[in-house]
């Protein structure tokens, strides 16, 4: 797993538990959790992409 992949995998889990905690507690930016789990998905994928 490359360096591009572990940051897109960091950014989803951290992005999740956000998303998690504004099920319950309502505070600002949290609309913010699921444009970091897109960002963090796409970050993922493409670092899995050959470079060859």
């Amino acid at each position: 797993m490359d360096r591009l992949q572990t940051a897109g995998l960091g950014l989803s889990l951290v992005s999740l538990a956000a998303y998690a905690v504004a099920l319950w507690v309502a505070y600002p930016g949290r609309s913010l959790s699921l444009t970091g789990l897109m960002v963090g998905l796409t970050l993922f994928a493409f670092g899995g992409v050959s470079r060859d």
